[in-house]
């Protein structure tokens, strides 16, 4: 099963409401693999405290071999998490240092050699492309 949602909206349907009647409608306790994209947008939002509780509900963290994306007999019984951000300042770093494995393995692309400053890749071609609203 895949569920795709924004923090706030996941916490109410793990949490049900109970002025509305609604239950319970999402159970997390089985999640071994989790992405958390636009994560420095969700923090820069404040959307933190709703992202901890929700990676609370899910199988902790483990060794890469127990993680969700992991083939063999461990593979399942601990989260991986996947987590994408445009930037990296230090309360990225710091939630992705939270939140992920300590066998953590970080990819960067479009990284300048040698440097910690994020660059576009070259090999990328952006189109930006005005359209009036009644053209949308």
């Amino acid at each position: 099963d895949i569920l795709l949602s924004t923090p706030g909206r996941l916490k109410d349907f793990m949490h049900g409401d109970s002025k509305k009647g609604t239950t319970p409608a999402a159970d997390c306790s089985k999640v071994s693999y989790l992405v958390l994209d636009e994560a420095d947008a969700m923090i820069a939002m404040g959307f933190m405290p709703q992202v901890r509780d929700i990676v609370r509900a899910c199988l902790k963290t483990g060794k890469p071999a127990q993680g969700g994306g992991a083939a063999g007999p461990s593979a399942g019984i601990a989260r991986q998490t996947l987590f994408f951000t445009a930037t990296w300042p230090r309360r990225v770093i710091s939630a992705a240092t939270e939140l992920t494995s300590s066998d953590t393995v970080q990819l960067r692309i479009g990284q300048g050699v040698g440097e910690d400053k994020l660059t576009a890749n070259q090999n990328v071609r952006q189109v930006v492309q005005m359209v009036e609203p009644k053209d949308k």
